[in-house]
């Protein structure tokens, strides 16, 4: 099987773990693999990686030119490798290729079109916008995959598409993320409690109520805190979320340690007390299985997308009341016996809500061989 990669969409967080993962596994399977890949994923793979792919192209930039750049690197090499299959990794794909393809699908805004009231004007006209292109780029797809059944629903409801062209292939943690959180040592005992809040920087991760759930937490507890951020320090949502945290009065406790390369985020998870997601839009997040993994208890929102992932691994919160927020926090930094609970019941929703970093690679490569013989996806991928 000849394949290419079109993983010139995935810029930040999960889809950079996920990217990697996929990298990872196709360096050591007999298949030839071309890859176009964006900057950012290109600059954490590791050379070996890169070095085992039959061809390799990365957009050289990561402005609003990346789009023309993307697409000419991805015909080109459409064009020079007549791949069975294409895998765009996260699509809408800016390229759709003639023959046999696959889109992993993660455009939340599309098929959750109640979000829209959360934004101001001039950002739903930009959403509006992105829908449009989004609609039209699925219109073309071949075939997809969802990471939950709530995405293949909401998808072949929205998009009208049957659901037999959608493979669920459940999202995990990354075989990194478990090699470096095997590496790592104890926590020590510090009265300091940290709160993990590992997300970058966009709109409906809703980072934008930390400060004020710290400002609650403050008034209930009587030992310290600190939420750690995961967004870079010179960015305007930065300089916001730190300027509220000042005039609430919680700047000590609102910190954020700047972009945290995927080699290194196991120790954020190994040194946390809690993990704090407040998000109030997914397709699926690495943030879940990774807490679940690093054995950490986790707070995240009360919203379809995370009670399907979740179950009963997490503590739910209405993400818009910082209040009801905090006092969860409160609990699980507080009750041993809630903390306790959380852990277990998380690694119990991990083994039935995910599949491992080997299984997901093996149903990736069954959508993939069904896609490129044309063939129906196997009742497991359904």
């Amino acid at each position: 099987m000849n394949v290419l990669l079109d993983a010139t969409a995935l810029m930040h967080g999960g889809g950079v773990q996920v990217g990697l993962a996929l990298l990872s596994n196709a360096a050591t399977h007999g298949t030839q693999w071309h890859a176009v890949l964006s900057a950012n994923l290109a600059r954490e793979c590791p050379a070996e990686v890169l070095e085992a792919m039959a061809s390799v192209r990365t957009v050289p930039t990561a402005g609003r030119s990346r789009f023309w750049h993307a697409q000419r690197l991805l015909i080109s090499a459409y064009r020079q490798c007549k791949p069975d299959v294409t895998f765009a990794v996260f699509g809408p794909a800016y390229w759709v290729p003639p023959g046999p393809h696959i889109q992993g699908f993660a455009r939340g805004h599309m098929i959750y079109p109640e979000v829209l009231n959360r934004y101001p004007n001039c950002g739903r006209l930009r959403i509006r916008l992105h829908n449009a292109k989004d609609r039209f780029a699925v219109s073309r797809g071949d075939r997809f995959i969802a990471e939950s059944r709530t995405v293949r629903e909401r998808l072949s409801r929205i998009a009208g598409i049957a659901p037999d062209r959608i493979a669920i292939i459940a999202n995990t943690y990354s075989p990194f993320f478990l090699e470096c959180l095997r590496s790592q040592v104890p926590k020590p005992p510090r009265a300091t409690k940290l709160i993990a809040v590992p997300a970058a920087h966009y709109t409906h991760k809703n980072l934008e109520i930390v400060p004020h759930v710290a400002a609650r937490l403050q008034a209930l507890l009587s030992i310290p805190f600190r939420f750690l951020l995961t967004v870079p320090s010179s960015s305007e949502g930065w300089r916001t979320i730190v300027a509220d945290a000042a005039r609430l009065g919680v700047q000590d406790s609102v910190r954020t340690l700047g972009t945290v390369p995927h080699a290194d985020i196991a120790r954020l998870y190994a040194l946390s007390d809690a993990v704090f997601l407040p998000t109030w839009l997914e397709c699926s997040t690495a943030t879940y299985p990774e807490a679940f993994t690093a054995g950490v208890p986790l707070i995240t929102s009360d919203l379809d997308f995370a009670r399907e992932l979740c179950g009963d691994g997490a503590l739910f919160v209405d993400p818009f009341d910082p209040a009801a927020a905090a006092a969860a926090i409160a609990r699980v930094l507080t009750d041993s016996q809630l903390r306790q609970s959380l852990v277990e019941r998380g690694r119990a929703t991990l083994a039935t809500n995910y599949v491992s970093p080997q299984e997901k690679w093996r149903r990736q490569l069954l959508a993939l061989e069904a896609v490129a013989s044309g063939e129906p996806f196997l009742d497991e991928l359904l």
